[in-house]
Order: structure tokens, then sequence, then C-alpha cells
């Protein structure tokens, strides 16, 4: 998703993952909002959920759902067969659970660049057995 959303909008994507337990964001209270709100009520169909979320939070504006629809959700499966994403360009395994940052460069559409630690250098993967096709959605 990321290497098509670089090619396609002509910029470089760098996404940071933030470390387990080092980070307060505006999801984690937005999702515990959600979670105090749940234990309140008693849901009987998916459909609730939408005016739960809404009204979960107490004070200020209420939250803004968006209803999905399958028309929403893109398959990336088809885009990542025969792909590399097992090994890095000198040939070694890539632990993707321990990647703190990942950088997709608009010009470089079958290459992503990542790092374990922020230290670190970056690293260098070549996905390219096939050429990103564009999305048709």
């Amino acid at each position: 998703m990321f290497s098509l959303a670089a090619k396609k909008y002509n910029i470089k994507i760098t996404h940071r993952f933030l470390e387990k337990g080092h980070s307060q964001s505006e999801g984690n209270f937005m999702h515990a909002a959600i979670e105090r709100s749940k234990k309140k009520h008693t849901i009987y169909t998916p459909d609730q959920m939408y005016s739960l979320i809404e009204n979960a939070k107490i004070t200020g504006r209420k939250y803004q759902v968006k209803q999905m629809t399958q028309a929403y959700f893109i398959d990336f499966k088809e885009l990542i067969k025969r792909k590399n994403w097992l090994k890095d360009t000198d040939g070694n395994k890539i632990y993707w659970s321990k990647i703190k940052e990942v950088v997709f460069p608009y010009n470089q559409p079958d290459t992503v660049y990542f790092r374990y630690s922020f230290e670190d250098e970056l690293q260098e993967m070549q996905t390219n057995t096939e050429p990103i096709n564009t999305l048709k959605t």
C-alpha cells in the first residue's frame, strides 16, 4: 500500500512504529473511552456500535464515525504475491515485528528501506520479482 501511494502521489513515505508502552496518543484515549462506554451498555447488533462510539466521549465534540462498506477496502494480496518480503539485499532474514521504521521512496517503487532501531542505518530490501502495478478501485 505504501509503495503504491508513494509512486502514485510522487512522495517519499516514512512510517515509524511507536515503542510499546512508551507512548500515548489520541487513539489510546479514544479506545479507552469507547471501552468504558461499552462496559455500561449492552450491544445487540453491530449497528448499535456506531452510536456507542459517537457518544463515548464525555466532554467536547462527539467522535465522528464513518460507516464503511466493502467498497472502501482493497485486497492487496494479488499485489504482494511473487514479491520478496523475507530477506534484505544482503540476504539476511527480515524480522518484521522488530522493525521501527520503514521508508518507501516514490522513485524506487520496488525498494523498501527499514531499520530495527532509530539509531541504526537504513537497510534495503528489494521486492521486485515483478513490477508494481497500479490499483484499480
